[in-house]
């Protein structure tokens, strides 16, 4: 569902950078006020993005886990995903409204804005039960940024607090972005040879030797998502993530090993599973480890089934600080 009770952040994140459709074209309201882009004294910059925002009244930044403002962590927040290399295009045809209303929702209003120079897409949404979401998406063709408040329906001050927010967004491309400002880990000196090598809205991946050619599938990755923790376990949520995945086209899922470890003082639960993808054996690799409020997960594909890859991920997760 595109909504559900309790969104959390991690939930969030994935119905973002996973649905997929086509979008049907609108024409602009000449009457729609455009959002604002004049600097206020009270803007504030989101870290981490290039976004800035005038905070929604009653709201506070968000810390670690998302990029944003957050009045309660499991129902309303207003989050900011900034998507490099992804044209504002293929963002408002990914998130439709044809697709919008097969997961059951209702589309309360769509109209075309814009941010300073950038198109923009507005819209409100409800699942027709429990929440409701304003979404702005913009950009360009070589950027989109896509930014989420979502309250309770019932909720009308939250949802018109986070409505006026929006309204003062602005957007500085000469701004110079430290990636990994929100990051809430760091990675220790390891053998592993995995280097950064870039952000896709919450997604961190590392390659091998940091090289860039990862859709060729030749090239070992980890990819490394920080998500409020609330209540889950390292284990439950190493099993929704390996649920997530089998999603995605794995099938026949046997686990060659699972169980608990200590990770940098940290309790984490590892697992390796392996599966048939497209016709062939890969090996799936989960890794979570949790701190307080924190949940840190990795996930790494050995397409080979190697030991040397495998081994890699491991020591790479080993290598995980939660600060």
């Amino acid at each position: 569902m595109y909504l559900k009770t309790k969104i959390s952040v991690r939930i969030l994140y994935c119905m973002v950078l996973f649905a997929s459709c086509k979008n049907a074209d609108k024409k602009k309201n000449s009457e729609e006020k455009d959002v604002r882009t004049a600097k206020t004294a009270t803007e504030i910059n989101i870290p981490g993005t290039r976004v800035y925002m005038v905070p929604p009244a009653g709201f506070k930044p968000a810390t670690g886990t998302m990029k944003g403002f957050i009045k309660d962590e499991e129902t309303t927040f207003l989050s900011v995903m900034e998507i490099g290399g992804r044209s504002f295009q293929t963002e408002i045809a990914t998130h439709s409204p044809e697709r919008i209303r097969e997961q059951g929702n209702s589309i309360f209003l769509e109209k075309e804005t814009s941010v300073g120079e950038y198109k923009g897409r507005l819209m409100r949404i409800g699942d027709n039960e429990t929440s409701t979401v304003w979404q702005l998406i913009f950009g360009d063709d070589s950027l989109s940024v896509m930014i989420m408040g979502i309250y309770p329906s019932h909720d009308e001050i939250s949802g018109k607090q986070i409505a006026e927010a929006i309204e003062t967004v602005r957007y500085d491309k000469d701004m110079i972005v430290d990636e990994k400002a929100a990051l809430v880990y760091t990675i220790k000196t390891n053998e592993s040879n995995f280097e950064y090598l870039k952000m896709q809205g919450p997604l961190a991946f590392y390659s091998l030797d940091g090289n860039t050619d990862i859709k060729s599938g030749s090239i070992p990755f980890v990819v490394v998502t920080q998500v409020a923790r609330q209540n889950g376990t390292a284990q439950s949520f190493a099993e929704t993530s390996l649920e997530s995945v089998l999603r995605n086209g794995f099938t026949n899922p046997v686990v060659k090993s699972k169980g608990f470890l200590t990770i940098n003082g940290n309790s984490a639960y590892e697992m390796e599973v392996q599966c048939m993808l497209k016709g062939r054996s890969v090996t799936v690799y989960i890794v979570v480890i949790v701190k307080v409020d924190t949940a840190v997960m990795v996930q790494g594909l050995d397409r080979n089934n190697l030991k040397k890859t495998m081994q890699g991920y491991k020591d790479f997760a080993d290598a995980i600080v939660i600060k």
